[in-house]
């Protein structure tokens, strides 16, 4: 059962797709040129990498997609940097990627996870309550507790 099956069920909506959610990405990467550089080099740079697909968008704009299982954006960004490229140097830029590595970063340790049975869990708890004293346990003895 998909995780957004029981919400569906219970009659509730889900909650509209947020920018950073979702493992498949689609990035643009903003690129200073220096004399003599291109985009066309910077996306062959990025092109050798296997799952990726990278299209150039002038004057000076690569859009990446790509699977947080496959790669990372720090990761490309900084095979484009050993390349000798510049990448956008505003402030906008920097707090936006630095967001983006983040979100990126817990993405994939959370992928990198082994998933919870929470029926398992479930199951173990109710056995676990079962055998502990529940309810309204008097401790005094059964004799006291019934005289006439």
């Amino acid at each position: 059962m998909k995780r957004e099956t029981p919400y569906r069920l219970a009659g509730r909506v889900k909650a509209p797709e947020v920018p950073c959610s979702g493992i498949e990405k689609r990035r643009a990467l903003r690129v200073q040129l220096k004399a003599g550089q291109t985009l066309e080099q910077a996306a062959f740079q990025l092109a050798e990498r296997k799952k990726l697909k990278v299209q150039i968008e002038p004057p000076d704009t690569l859009v990446v997609e790509y699977s947080v299982r496959d790669h990372l954006l720090v990761e490309l960004e900084e095979a484009l940097i050993a390349a000798g490229f510049t990448l956008d140097d505003t402030l906008a830029a920097r707090v936006q990627r630095a967001w983006y590595h983040y979100c990126e970063a817990v993405q994939r340790e959370h992928l990198e996870q082994p998933e919870r049975l929470l029926k398992q869990a479930q199951t173990a708890f109710v056995q676990e309550y079962q055998e502990h004293p529940h309810g309204d346990h008097d401790p005094a003895p059964e004799e006291l507790r019934h005289y006439h």
